[in-house]
């Protein structure tokens, strides 16, 4: 092929020179947030139309990312690495090398579309140093020095997005003496959380914490489930909520992980069962007004939703729509274990929740890397 004369090229259009008002207008009838951040990467008049305001689609609806370490290739502008379930293929997009270096990116967690990692002075797991950090923008939250190494941080969750409001939470825990903080803007550092429980430790299948309706809520391996009263921080504590779940509901053998994710105004735990012909999963209502599980409703059809579930991050759900890219009444699940250096189990796939069939949501052509991390769209 011939290429472009000079004046061929000088008779391109300048996308820039469209009318302000057209490209508001534009900008306000997009569905996908993904293509709405890569709308505003154009140009900075375009930019300006991409501002959060004129994104008028909402976040119930957004399909998440599922985030991959960088492709270690040093010449590429773009080497994170994030599979897109829309487009069903791998996308390279500009990420901060804090999260996706392959040494860091297996203690990186996630919630809300922003990341807790090291500080980009000092990429090491051994830091003490954290940030928030949002992937696409590179903006930056120093929060406060932490007590314990970062690769420690086993759970991280955001009451809100920083991106949208500066009155936020930030909560923790850690894998080494199970010990749970938070973290204001205002705070001048983080505030450890008592509990009433004598038996704190979880000495199984670990545990999970997230936000509803204003509280942070943590389930125990047994079911216990606690809310965490941080109204006055030097009263800071969780308190039981809802007892232990009996055997005769799920048998504590059979429960591999747990999860806690809100879902449609609703508080849910799922349980992951072991010991199945199939990749099994329970999903029941936590019963907060009677706190006894005998009280709970078993949730069977997830309607118009989808469950994204994490081990270590955020568990999610998301509206499932006609130009969504994902599957309604399905439970997705991206799991590794973490040792000290690598990672030594993966497992990621679809449950259906109609007939309890599992099936990956990747095509074989698609080479999906570990560790992985789902990530939600925030501005």
């Amino acid at each position: 092929m011939e290429p472009r004369s000079n004046e061929s090229k000088s008779s391109m259009a300048d996308w820039s020179n469209l009318p302000q008002d057209l490209v508001v207008c534009i900008s306000q009838r997009m569905d996908s947030m993904q293509d709405f951040i890569t709308f505003g990467a154009v140009c900075k008049t375009w930019s300006s139309a991409a501002a959060k305001d004129n994104f008028t689609r909402g976040f119930t609806h957004q399909v998440p990312l599922l985030m991959m370490p960088d492709t270690e290739d040093n010449n590429s502008p773009f080497p994170g690495q994030c599979y897109n379930l829309i487009k069903g293929k791998v996308s390279r997009l500009n990420i901060p090398k804090t999260i996706t270096q392959r040494r860091l990116m297996p203690w990186c967690r996630s919630s809300l579309g922003w990341f807790i990692t090291a500080s980009s002075r000092f990429l090491t797991c051994d830091s003490r140093h954290i940030y928030l950090l949002h992937p696409f923008k590179h903006e930056e939250i120093e929060l406060p020095t932490f007590q314990f190494e970062f690769r420690f941080i086993k759970k991280f969750v955001l009451s809100s997005s920083p991106s949208l409001t500066s009155d936020y939470i930030v909560m923790v825990s850690t894998s080494s003496d199970r010990e749970f903080a938070f973290w204001r803007p205002k705070d001048n550092g983080w505030t450890k959380i008592s509990s009433e429980l004598n038996n704190w430790e979880s000495d199984r299948r670990s545990y999970d914490i997230a936000y509803y309706k204003g509280q942070f809520y943590i389930v125990e391996w047994d079911g216990r489930v606690l809310v965490c009263d941080i109204d006055d921080p030097k009263k800071a504590a969780a308190k039981l909520v809802v007892s232990e779940m009996p055997n005769n509901l799920v048998s504590d053998d059979s429960v591999q992980q747990l999860y806690l994710v809100e879902s449609g105004g609703a508080l849910l735990l799922v349980f992951r069962l072991k010991y199945t012909s199939r990749n099994g999963f329970r999903v029941f209502e936590v019963p907060l007004s009677t706190g006894n599980w005998l009280d709970a409703k078993e949730v069977e059809n997830l309607g118009n939703r989808a469950l994204f579930l994490s081990l270590n991050n955020s568990s999610f759900s998301i509206e499932v729509s006609d130009y969504s890219g994902c599957k309604a009444n399905c439970i997705y699940f991206a799991r590794h274990l973490v040792s000290e250096c690598t990672p030594t189990c993966t497992d990621l796939g679809i449950f259906d929740m109609k007939d309890g069939e599992v099936e990956p949501f990747t095509p074989k052509s698609c080479r999906v890397q570990e560790p992985y991390v789902w990530t939600q769209w925030t501005f």
